[in-house]
Parts: C-alpha cells; sequence; structure tokens
C-alpha cells in the first residue's frame, strides 16, 4: 500500500540485483551482485526471479521485525529455559519433519467446505493461551497488525 501511494520510495541504485529467492546459504541470502559480475543478473532483476537494491532493504526490514517478534515469542513460550541455553547442545536443532502422505487432512484444508452460518451478536475470536500471552507482553514497536 505504501509504494502505490507512494508513501515508500525505495533506493534506487542502478545496474545491481539483490539475491533473496532460492538462496540457503547465509552468504548468497541478500548478496548485492553487479549486472556485469553476473551473466543472468540483469535478467533476474528485470523478470522479478531476485530484487532491485531498494526493494530489497524494504524486505529485509520487514523480516528483521518480524524475526524479533517470532523470537520474542518463543522467548514467552520457553520463558523456563534461560535463552543461552537454548543454543546449546541439551537443545538440539531437530530436522524439520516429513510431510505425512494419506492422512485426513488438517483442519484448515477442510475449513472452506464447512457449512456457515450468519454470526449473531458480538462473537469474540479466541486465540490459545499461549498466543494471546505472548502479544500481551510484546512491546509494542514488535507487534504486528494482520
Amino acid at each position: 500500500m505504501g509504494r502505490i501511494t507512494k508513501a515508500i520510495v525505495p533506493v534506487f541504485l542502478n545496474c545491481y540485483v539483490v539475491t533473496l529467492n532460492g538462496m540457503t546459504s547465509p552468504g548468497d541470502y541478500g548478496k548485492l551482485i553487479a549486472w556485469d559480475d553476473h551473466p543472468d543478473a540483469f535478467d533476474w532483476m528485470h523478470t522479478r526471479k531476485q530484487f532491485h537494491p531498494g526493494e530489497a532493504v524494504d524486505i529485509l526490514e520487514a523480516q528483521e521485525r518480524v524475526m524479533k517478534f517470532l523470537i520474542h515469542c518463543c522467548e514467552q513460550l520457553l520463558h523456563d529455559i534461560p535463552p543461552a541455553d537454548l543454543l546449546r547442545e541439551q537443545y538440539p536443532i531437530q530436522p524439520e519433519p516429513a510431510l505425512k502422505l494419506g492422512v485426513e487432512p488438517s483442519v484448515l484444508t477442510r475449513w472452506p467446505s464447512w457449512p456457515r452460518r450468519r454470526p449473531t451478536g458480538r462473537q469474540e475470536v479466541s486465540t490459545s493461551g499461549a498466543l494471546s500471552r505472548c502479544l500481551r507482553h510484546a512491546p509494542q514497536q514488535q507487534r504486528i497488525s494482520m
């Protein structure tokens, strides 16, 4: 919305592209590449496979705010564990869970087929206790409006 109204004007840096999409190593993510340094760099930006530097800065700043919010939520959920201990060997990073094929579809995929009714009076949307506690304790600048 800020781009449409010109309230947000991205920084202009000609002849460069920033790689964000599909980058799996920290060294490649957010890398500034000159068009002359890579034969596909101009095409990446022109076809929008990668980003113009001004757009990339906006994306990285938004990701930084989201990451701070998520870290704060994790600290609230795992409040019994000191943050410094979370990076120790006693809490190893778990592999990503495998996708379960052939099982009952999740609630989110079944939801559109459920019968609907008109709301009666004021209805509150309840969130889980952990999420609501996280949102209550998040500093105002870290809250994300949906």
